[in-house]
């Protein structure tokens, strides 16, 4: 018999941790009949459970199969903890990395749900998600942030097919070019934190990004359970005091500053 102690190793197999982690999200995640906020059910109706489709999605949805062909090899190799030597083209890179359609969709509705203006993004990739973020209805200004130059290229040409001329890619180390984009971009309405996977790493982004936030602020962070380096920073950040709604949708998470949100709430909310 596995003992409870065991499952409550730090050094569980990634698989096992990830499962572990799951099978909990499921155990404790809410429907809309079971929250109590307006707020919260206010956007999984309109958001969460819309149905509607956006002809935009497409056009990403093709650049992404383009990608899938394209059998080019990367020569650089990526920064930050998820860097996997083997994923050496870019059809491979844009398999395994690239944002899942389903969660692009989540981004884009978000995003023009609460008429998001200024948008960062940390860690582009091949850009798939980039695409998602800076195609929105209500977008004046993007930036995404890239550490691999090969990448930001790849990035560069999709945003360039899709005509959005509100987008900037800035290649770098995070720790140089996040100050760069904040001075540019001011104060930010939503945030895609897709960065180097460590608990440090993304707790220094949170807050490096926190005196360029707002009462509507939304922070959203990528791969908050790929690990238990992952799943403590995003423990660290939703505890905050400034932090007054958190919404966890087990590969997503996302924070809200709302003054008017008066009682603290954390919440796991099924998505799929």
């Amino acid at each position: 018999m596995v003992s409870e102690a065991y499952f409550c190793n730090k050094k569980l197999s990634p698989i096992l941790f990830r499962t572990r982690s799951l099978l909990n999200y499921l155990w404790h995640g809410k429907s809309r009949y079971h929250v109590h906020s307006d707020f919260v059910f206010q956007y999984i109706n309109k958001v969460l459970r819309s149905s509607k489709q956006e002809t935009i999605w497409m056009q990403i949805e093709a650049q992404r199969a383009d990608l899938k062909r394209n059998t080019a090899p990367i020569q650089s190799l990526d920064l930050g903890a998820k860097k996997d030597e083997s994923l050496r083209t870019v059809s491979s890179k844009v398999r395994a990395t690239a944002i899942p359609t389903l969660y692009g969709k989540l981004l884009w509705r978000t995003a023009n749900y609460f008429g998001t203006a200024n948008i960062l993004e940390l860690g582009t990739g091949t850009g798939i998600s980039a695409l998602y973020l800076a195609s929105g209805t209500s977008v004046n200004r993007f930036i995404t942030l890239e550490g691999n130059p090969e990448l930001a290229a790849i990035a560069n040409g999709m945003i360039d097919k899709l005509g959005l001329t509100n987008s900037e890619v800035i290649v770098g180390d995070f720790n140089k070019t996040l100050v760069e984009a904040l001075l540019k971009i001011g104060k930010v309405d939503l945030v895609f934190i897709d960065g180097d996977h460590r608990k440090q790493s993304t707790i220094f982004y949170y807050e490096s990004i926190l005196p360029n936030t707002h009462n509507d602020t939304i922070l959203v962070f990528d791969d908050i359970n790929w690990s238990a380096e992952m799943q403590e920073a995003w423990q660290n950040i939703i505890a905050r005091p400034e932090v007054t709604l958190s919404l966890d949708f087990y590969r997503m998470g996302m924070v809200f500053f709302r003054k008017e949100i008066r009682q603290p709430q954390h919440l796991q909310l099924y998505y799929w």
